[in-house]
């Protein structure tokens, strides 16, 4: 479990900074406008990536592990893995074609900036080579092999988004948006090759014995829509600003703003280690005592690391913001709210997590959708006035929404258990 989880946090960790790279070279080779056009057309890609899969990259591994033993696969196995894999790979087809066809609509009238609609096109071809990638890596993890699912989907995807990047941008310049698309689905592209050798390679010794009958398609569905409202709310939530920033700002202003989010979100990572060092430990034989001590200290070192990482942004913003090129150093203002808003988040992680573990994970999905609503209105009411501070303001005061009614349904799934116990006893 121990190197699991080492995999996973040098997995993570590696793809961050190799996209993170990519993404600097978009905003330093392209300057704010290109990476604003950029930015808007990889909102929807984001959104229906996980909407594609449908919650089926889970599913593989609920269904599929039971049939591996110590590393072998069994062919009920393989069966299942391309079932799962020929339903994403077509729904993401269909989605690419739809994506496609309303690029207009999309670009023209929500964003009310036709740029975006031929990078948009482009992007939308990565969609069922995006899917087919992840069912095929996911399909790894569930034989408790996690490396070639982060050396693939996290490592080599990233090496090749920032080499595209990199060689067309420094040798053919200018960088536009159309070079960044086409170097994000090739990207997509070479990692689904690769995962589809791997894949075929590693099952063509599948044995036959069958102890189970393989699940229905329509049961590992309905497995994967619960995880696909959670996953899909949270993308929602981390794009409504820049969604609604791009029909009232210019692309410069969007770009800038997508920046200082992006630099933002990295705030993240220490939030995914933890929830995955928290899920090890609830998920074992502590008691519920235990377990919510071990939360709370989280909860503390938390808010102690983070307030250390909003104290070192707030005094090196522009040096930090200057990463991305001069013109973006315009939103430090914003760029610190933002921090402020993504450490709350989270800060009250833990707190999710073992909410999640004690077997109430519509919670978290629905406090994180008023959160989308909450961003949503603040930021309506303040952009068409204030711009990306706006923006800014509408994911904060949706991010303290959040950290607030966590910390409530903690406290209230606190006291349901104790007073379970409490009747048992």
């Amino acid at each position: 479990m121990l190197k699991s989880g080492a995999v996973l946090v040098f997995g993570l960790g590696m793809a961050k900074l190799l996209v993170l790279a990519a993404h600097l070279l978009i905003t330093n080779l392209g300057g704010a406008s290109v990476y604003g056009i950029f930015s808007l057309a990889l909102i929807p890609i984001n959104i229906l990536t996980f909407a594609g899969l449908g919650g089926l990259q889970h599913s593989v591994i609920k269904f599929g592990t039971p049939l591996t033993i110590q590393n072998a696969v069994s062919r009920d196995f393989t069966t299942l893995v391309r079932t799962i894999a020929l339903t994403t790979a077509s729904l993401g087809s269909l989605l690419a074609l739809i994506l496609a066809l309303a690029a207009p609509l999309i670009g023209e009238h929500f964003f009310g900036k036709a740029e975006v609609v031929s990078p948009l096109r482009v992007l939308a071809l990565s969609l069922p080579f995006i899917n087919l990638m992840t069912i095929l890596c996911y399909a790894f993890r569930a034989t408790g092999d996690f490396v070639p699912d982060m050396a693939i989907r996290n490592i080599l995807r990233g090496i090749s988004l920032l080499a595209g990047i990199a060689l067309v941008g420094l040798l053919l310049p200018p960088l536009t948006p159309i070079v960044a698309a086409w170097s994000f689905t090739m990207a997509a592209v070479i990692s689904c090759v690769v995962a589809m050798w791997l894949f075929f390679r590693f099952t063509a010794t599948a044995f036959d014995t069958s102890t189970e009958t393989p699940p229905y398609v329509r049961d590992m569905l309905k497995f994967g829509a619960v995880m696909t409202v959670g996953i899909v709310t949270h993308e929602i939530l981390t794009v409504v600003d820049r969604t609604l920033l791009g029909r009232f700002a210019e692309t410069a202003v969007v770009g800038a703003f997508a920046g200082a989010a992006l630099l933002a979100r990295q705030t993240e990572f220490g939030a995914v280690v933890l929830h995955g060092l928290l899920s090890q430990k609830l998920s074992g034989d502590a008691s519920l005592v235990d377990s919510k001590k071990f939360v709370l200290k989280s909860v503390v070192f938390s808010v102690f690391f983070y307030s250390a990482v909003i104290a070192v942004c707030i005094f090196a913003a522009p040096l930090i913001l200057g990463l991305l090129g001069a013109e973006f150093v315009s939103v430090k203002s914003e760029f610190i709210i933002l921090i402020i808003g993504y450490s709350l988040f989270s800060i009250s992680t833990p707190l999710s997590t073992f909410v999640q573990f004690r077997g109430r994970t519509g919670y978290d999905v629905a406090i994180e959708f008023t959160g989308v609503i909450i961003s949503s209105a603040v930021g309506l009411s303040l952009i068409p006035a204030f711009g990306s501070m706006g923006a800014a303001w509408g994911t904060t005061s949706a991010m303290l929404a959040i950290s607030v009614a966590r910390f409530g349904v903690f406290v209230f799934t606190n006291q349901t258990d104790y007073n379970k116990v409490d009747q048992k006893t």
